[in-house]
């Protein structure tokens, strides 16, 4: 299983533990990790342009290497000496974000990539999500 895979099907099974974990692991990223907020913390009707991009390059660049894994609603950023400081952002509307990213998939690659994956991680509170995760598999 590659290291992409992985960390999917940890945060798929633990879900909010496993997010918990990999930031308190401080697991950096990687060509296979990325960590994300959203500009307008995924409240806006339409996925933001930003988000677009985002989703477009890692679309495209993890079906051309070993696979990876975005998580939005993870703010990343460098301190002063140079480590990454992870923190959860959550994502306001989980449910509209999902389904502008599902949406947004088969727009984001040419030809279309069939095997991207979205979940939603549930946050402490049933009702709403903490962040999702997108895996694009090796193949295409």
């Amino acid at each position: 299983m590659s290291r992409a895979k992985d960390i999917f099907e940890r945060l798929r099974s633990q879900g909010l533990t496993a997010l918990d974990a990999l930031i308190a692991d401080r697991e950096p990223e990687s060509l296979f990790l990325d960590f994300k907020r959203s500009p307008d913390d995924g409240s806006a009707r339409v996925l933001s342009e930003e988000d677009g991009k985002n989703l477009s390059k890692a679309v495209s660049g993890f079906a051309n290497s070993s696979g990876g894994v975005i998580v939005w609603g993870v703010d990343c950023r460098r301190d002063a000496s140079g480590n990454e400081n992870a923190s959860k952002m959550p994502v306001v509307d989980a449910h509209g974000f999902n389904t502008k990213l599902q949406g947004a998939v088969s727009r984001s690659s040419i030809p279309p990539h069939p095997g991207v994956e979205i979940i939603a991680i549930q946050g402490e509170d049933p009702t709403s999500s903490r962040g999702f995760v997108v895996l694009t598999p090796t193949e295409i």
